[in-house]
């Protein structure tokens, strides 16, 4: 009875263990199946393939990017004319994604096994050597299709005039210019075509400095072709102003304050006072006169302007002027000599000898003399005289030069952008790699940096170790640099423990389903009815878990997920990159799940197939011995309960239980009859003695 109690506790200590062996065969199976998928970076690859993630970059996801940007009216792109399809299709020109694909498993053969802890270190060098010829000529395609007129008049030209002009500058001439006037004639000098002409050779030049094959660039747009535009722009600009008013009163009245300075003595006492001296030149220089010198004058001014000529000097004829005003001034001079004789009294004998000698003593009026006759027995050459003081004091030319146009524009604090337009006239405007890095580092102090890494890319490719990796992990600026490298190296052991682990687990759960077999049967057909049995059913339930109850869970919960994280999302970009990482994140998780469910059921077969075999064994085994009659007595020697046999009465339970149907009816022993070697019953020894028990009572 003891013997049969240690039996049935042995098999049921089996059955505890088969209940644990159900979750450790699941997790030998996902652990197993985990070295071959999750820790190998072919799975990885192979899932970014089956994903179709390298087309998805470029049809969908950058597509939708760059027409972002676009719509958003970005600096860098609102205002170049160019469609989203033109940027993506560039960048698939230089960067095709089977290319795309190339670098990034070769990423994930380098770095993946540093990461799972299966490598120390990696080094990685990313070189655009060979997409160099492609990226220079798809980016002189790309220029050249932007519109550069458009850019540089939405953007650059109206930031450089509110930098040089403000809203409104006053010029020389009291002309004054607003900020709108000043692009639109800069438009009408700088038109599509003229920008157009230069556009082709200037993207040359920048793309072949952008892919590193020279070390700096300069382009200079030249605008002599464009002289005459300036130079009409320029005459009616300065032509709202009052042109000949300057001239009459910023060259005309200087010469002439500086040079009549004292009145006109004539003979008598007569006088021709200081200001009506120049009153007469005043009147002199009409302003059909003024008109006719101010033209003389802007067509030296213009083209100095233009920078066509460096210098100048305009002679403005003065001499006629000054005849035209004493010609005047005579009238007024001859009216005083009349006034002066009609005061004077009649002449005596004496004075009029006096007067025809020419040495008059004192004024006096001959009888019935005119003050022409006067003037002429006097000797008095009214227009003559007066001619020669005016002309000593009035000059007979002015003089405007260079240098009196550049103080009249420094008058009007715009001396600097005279200076700029004929620099920009004389050597052009002068695009380079200092201009660039200038402009680009106002948009973005980075993006200087950004650039060099870009050149040194195309030249020397970019080098990658785990030192790198670990040094942007360790941000100094990060407040967790620490604790982020000992989160990586926690990983990487465990990765690399799990490994280990994973390697192990199958050998000790194969050890746990030999002790379950061995446990429930003594016998080679039970051990493999119990081994086969027990991995049935654990293999089942894991195959029932990895396919139905997965499908019915896991499914839906990346649905969920996707709903959750999306749904707050408005970025069409945003929520395209969230749906695709989810749809690869589930594909990866089932074909995870279908290796676990297809080894789940390859072992479940096995598992029928061993206790199949078990059965097939067990009945092909020849029958044991018959059961001890009741009230007989067994052999001397036979390992019964009696004699608190152990074995043998675990034998003698098995074999009734393999040999129940199979019993003979009058058994008799002999030679032939012995049980197999495998069998659970035990020989028995001899009898001692003189007598033999009979044959029929030994178990063989």
């Amino acid at each position: 009875m003891v013997v049969r109690w240690a039996i049935w506790t042995k098999r049921i200590i089996a059955a505890l263990l088969a209940l644990v062996f159900v979750p450790v065969l699941l997790l030998t199976l996902l652990a197993s199946h985990a070295c071959g998928t999750l820790l190998s970076t072919e799975f990885y690859k192979e899932q970014l393939r089956e994903a179709a993630v390298y087309d998805f970059i470029y049809d969908d996801l950058l597509g939708e990017a760059v027409g972002s940007e676009l719509e958003d009216g970005e600096e860098l792109t609102g205002d170049t004319g160019l469609v989203a399809e033109d940027i993506v299709s560039s960048l698939r020109d230089v960067l095709p994604p089977d290319w795309l694909q190339d670098q990034t498993e070769e990423v994930l053969d380098s770095v993946g096994p540093y990461l799972l802890g299966s490598a120390d270190s990696f080094t990685y060098t990313l070189s655009l050597a060979d997409r160099t010829d492609a990226a220079q000529d798809t980016a002189v395609s790309l220029m050249e299709r932007v519109d550069l007129h458009n850019v540089l008049f939405s953007q650059y030209v109206p930031e450089a005039v509110d930098n040089r002009l403000g809203d409104d500058r006053e010029l020389a001439f009291g002309t004054e210019l607003t900020r709108d006037e000043t692009i639109e004639a800069i438009e009408r000098i700088v038109t599509p075509d003229f920008v157009a002409s230069h556009q082709s050779e200037a993207a040359e030049a920048l793309a072949s400095y952008l892919v590193g094959r020279t070390d700096s660039f300069s382009y200079t747009f030249t605008f002599t072709e464009r002289r005459a535009a300036l130079e009409e722009e320029i005459h009616q600009v300065l032509n709202r102003g009052d042109l000949p008013g300057y001239v009459r009163a910023e060259v005309l009245e200087p010469a002439l304050r500086e040079n009549v300075t004292e009145d006109v003595s004539m003979p008598f006492g007569v006088v021709a006072p200081q200001d009506e001296v120049l009153d007469a030149i005043r009147a002199a220089a009409t302003p059909n006169w003024v008109e006719a010198e101010t033209l003389r004058v802007l067509d030296s001014v213009i083209p100095f302007l233009s920078a066509s000529i460096d210098q100048f000097t305009v002679t403005v004829p003065l001499e006629d002027r000054t005849d035209a005003a004493v010609a005047e001034l005579s009238h007024a001079v001859k009216a005083r000599y009349a006034a002066l004789l009609a005061t004077v009294p009649i002449c005596t004998s004496a004075q009029l000898r006096a007067l025809a000698r020419g040495d008059p003593a004192s004024v006096c009026r001959p009888q019935g003399f005119t003050t022409e006759d006067f003037l002429a027995v006097v000797g008095i050459d009214v227009e003559g005289d007066l001619g020669r003081a005016v002309h000593e004091m009035a000059p007979d030319e002015l003089y405007f030069t260079e240098q009196d146009l550049l103080k009249e524009f420094e008058r009007a604090e715009s001396l600097k952008l005279v200076e700029d337009l004929r620099t920009a006239m004389l050597d052009g405007w002068t695009f380079d790699d200092e201009k660039l890095r200038e402009a680009l580092a106002e948009e973005d102090d980075e993006l200087p940096e950004a650039l060099d890494t870009l050149r040194r890319g195309f030249r020397e490719g970019w080098t990658w170790t785990e030192q790198d990796l670990r040094d942007v992990i360790a941000d100094p600026d990060s407040a967790d640099a620490e604790e982020a490298l000992a989160a990586l190296d926690a990983g990487r052991a465990a990765f690399s423990g799990f490994r280990i682990f994973s390697a192990v687990l199958p050998f000790l759960t194969l050890v746990m389903l030999a002790v379950i077999a061995f446990l429930g049967s003594r016998s080679w057909p039970g051990r493999l009815q119990w081994a086969g049995g027990v991995l049935f059913v654990a293999a089942f339930i894991a195959f029932v878990l990895a396919g139905p109850l997965y499908g019915a869970t896991v499914g839906p919960a990346f649905d969920e997920a996707r709903e959750e994280a999306t749904s707050d999302v408005d970025d069409r970009t945003e929520i395209l990159l969230i749906n695709k990482i989810l749809e690869t994140t589930n594909q990866a998780s089932d074909e995870y799940n279908s290796g676990v469910r297809l080894r789940a059921l390859l072992l479940a077969l096995l598992g029928v197939l061993a206790a199949a075999g078990g059965v097939v064994l067990g009945r092909a085994s020849p029958p044991g011995p018959p059961a001890t009659q009741q009230g007989a007595e067994p052999p001397p020697n036979s390992p019964t309960a009696d004699d608190g046999g152990e074995e043998g009465a675990e034998a003698t339970a098995d074999s009734e239980s393999l040999a129940e149907e199979s019993r003979p009816e009058e058994p008799v022993a002999s030679q032939d009859d012995a049980p197999p070697a495998d069998s659970d019953i035990p020989p028995t020894e001899e009898p001692s003695g003189e007598q033999e028990g009979p044959e029929e009572n030994r178990p063989g």
